[in-house]
């Protein structure tokens, strides 16, 4: 797989699905995948690798859809190194259904387990790490219901509405049990993570909570961590700058962070 794995890292530039979120999916997919039945990993590992291969394409031609090209280029790409012929058919399959949005219901096992796996990288200590990123330019929160109990989701506006308006949904959009698992884990840690948060706000008092929000606001031109030490304080990466902090969230943060990514 190193072809193939070095030809995904020249490919993914777009700046929300970089090459570590492939080998997040590509990580956790091999994890939860061994106590699932039949899985051909002739199939799911190539598949997986060069599923968003075409993000930047799709960012810069408004109406493609990066899941429809990329198989095509997967296709291409894996006929050209002379893969298995006979599995190429499936890998292009599982690509061109992983896209969650579409509510294709992918064809085979492995494309099951790339649809899921790759809509579970949303959720978790990254998932409030993406969200937050993504968000920098937003509010950060709504000053007297953060938590949205008694208004309306308004995520354009309130960075943390993102996590109501979809993150806080993707658990019950699992179907593969052993990924359901995964998703409840990474949904109660959110959980704690929001209701911490609204704690903090409505108390008026700067916390551990509000501290790390404001830490991965404040830093988020950085890199999300380095691929190759992801856990190195020295880093100059948003994980090494939430690692300085040393406050009890911080360091579960981080010990949450370390199972969805490695």
């Amino acid at each position: 797989m190193d072809i193939i794995k070095n030809h995904v890292k020249e490919l993914m530039n777009h700046v929300g699905h970089p090459y570590s979120h492939v080998l997040r999916v590509y990580n956790t997919a091999m994890r939860v995948s061994k106590n699932i039945p039949n899985v051909d990993y002739e199939v799911l590992k190539p598949a997986v690798l060069l599923h968003d291969m075409a993000r930047a394409y799709e960012k810069q031609n408004k109406g493609t859809c990066h899941a429809e090209i990329g198989a095509q280029w997967a296709k291409e790409y894996l006929e050209k190194i002379n893969y298995n012929p006979e599995k190429i058919p499936k890998i292009v399959s599982a690509i061109r259904t992983h896209r969650y949005s579409t509510k294709i219901v992918p064809e085979n096992i492995e494309g099951k387990i790339l649809q899921e796996c790759d809509r579970l990288d949303g959720v978790g200590a990254i998932g409030i790490i993406r969200t937050t990123v993504h968000n920098h330019l937003n509010k950060p929160y709504h000053e007297t219901d953060p938590l949205a109990r008694n208004r309306e989701i308004n995520d354009w506006e309130y960075g943390i509405d993102h996590f109501f308006f979809k993150l806080l949904k993707i658990k019950d959009e699992i179907n593969i049990s052993e990924i359901k698992k995964e998703a409840q884990k990474r949904h109660d840690f959110m959980l704690k993570f929001l209701e911490g948060l609204e704690n903090e706000i409505l108390k008026k008092e700067e916390g551990e909570f509000l501290e790390l929000l404001s830490t991965i606001r404040e830093n988020y031109l950085l890199t999300h961590y380095e691929i190759e030490d992801p856990f190195n304080k020295e880093n100059k990466t948003i994980v090494s700058e939430i690692m300085k902090l040393e406050t009890n969230f911080s360091k579960e943060f981080i010990e949450q962070l370390k199972t969805e990514i490695l």
